[in-house]
């Protein structure tokens, strides 16, 4: 049964990719398929935060090696566009680096039911489940690809899946605002 589930999310993302030129970003020019859906007309738009319980909050600390230290800890993630980025608020304050969140940022694609989000400068794509109800984003990570040069490795396994992006994008996000600049 889950050989069958896996073949279905795959070939969601495919499908999505493929409408976006198959690289998980937008066209840059007509390709004759239909267009994306975007996150205003799905209602994505704007800022999503998920507050950390104590122990997630120590281990996202724990990435920024002792530099950073904080008795609350959010991960909020953006859409505007096909564009999204996900960073840290510390105590209520957004920490950028060199003027951007110290996160992740990239470029997505959605379907009815599936948003596949490419980052890390194109390194990484993950394919989400997604759902929203009244303000509330609920993302479940489904697939997991690293991409090296012509080389993509994927699991569908979330116990194979690397932990931290779990800790900060597998959640149920409450919509903090509509504008989604930092």
């Amino acid at each position: 049964m889950r050989r069958h589930t896996t073949k279905l999310v795959l070939i969601g993302s495919l499908t999505l990719l493929a409408a976006c030129g198959g690289t998980g970003e937008a066209p840059t020019e007509s390709t004759g398929a239909p267009s994306p859906m975007t996150s205003e007309a799905a209602g994505l738009t704007g800022t999503w935060d998920y507050v950390l319980d104590d122990a997630g909050r120590d281990v996202v600390l724990g990435t920024f090696g002792g530099f950073v230290s904080a008795d609350e800890a959010v991960t909020r993630i953006s859409f505007n566009g096909n564009d999204w980025w996900q960073g840290f608020l510390f105590d209520g304050e957004l920490l950028l680096r060199d003027g951007v969140p110290a996160g992740d940022g990239g470029t997505f694609v959605l379907g009815e039911d599936l948003i596949v989000m490419t980052g890390a400068h194109g390194e990484a794509r993950v394919t989400y489940e997604w759902t929203i109800d009244g303000d509330s984003l609920s993302l479940t990570a489904v697939e997991e690809c690293a991409l090296s040069g012509s080389e993509m490795t994927c699991r569908d396994d979330q116990a194979e899946m690397d932990p931290v992006m779990l800790l900060v994008t597998d959640q149920t996000f409450t919509r903090s605002g509509d504008d989604p600049s930092f």
